[in-house]
């Protein structure tokens, strides 16, 4: 999925773009999206890559993701989030397919 996808996704769940997170939202699920393995590794691998690309400690990156998801009307963990973006996303995608196929 492409960058503007992604930022589409998060802007129809609510999340406004001006909050820090949401530019860490969108490259962790485009992570997340290229290699599954970050779902299992947020504090190992996902939170250090996104604070070392934007100049961030991980503690300060993981917390603005924290501070993004409080704009959903649900309490979420980032690691839920992400998890069940990703499925969303996919099914996106696959509906697009299945009717550019259809047509």
């Amino acid at each position: 999925m492409e960058q503007i996808e992604i930022k589409r996704f998060l802007l129809d769940k609510g999340i406004p773009p001006h909050v820090k997170g949401f530019e860490y939202l969108m490259l962790a699920l485009d992570m997340c999206q290229k290699e599954k393995r970050y779902l299992h590794e947020l504090t190992k691998s996902l939170y250090g890559e996104i604070a070392d690309k934007y100049g961030e400690t991980m503690t300060r990156t993981e917390r603005a993701m924290r501070h993004a998801l409080t704009f959903l009307p649900k309490h979420i963990t980032i690691g839920g989030f992400l998890s069940l973006s990703l499925v969303e996303m996919e099914e996106v995608v696959f509906n697009k397919k299945r009717r550019h196929f259809y047509d």
